[in-house]
């Protein structure tokens, strides 16, 4: 379904998964690619709080890859 006029985010996405959870996806600084919040959340407000969080980490350049460790 496409979204209505005004409703589209200028950063990431949040969308409901068949689970009835919400999954948040951001495209990555480092390689541009589009990857997935390492958990999902109960609600589409905690998904949209914790979309902002990683914004404002990349903003300010405090986002840390979660791979990297791997």
């Amino acid at each position: 379904m496409p979204n209505k006029k005004g409703k589209r985010r200028s950063f990431g996405a949040v969308r409901q998964l068949a689970s009835g959870r919400w999954q948040v996806r951001y495209r990555d600084p480092e390689t541009g690619l589009l990857r997935p919040a390492e958990k999902t959340y109960e609600t589409k407000t905690d998904a949209q709080v914790a979309l902002t969080h990683i914004e404002a980490d990349i903003t300010r350049g405090q986002w840390a890859d979660p791979d990297a460790g791997r």
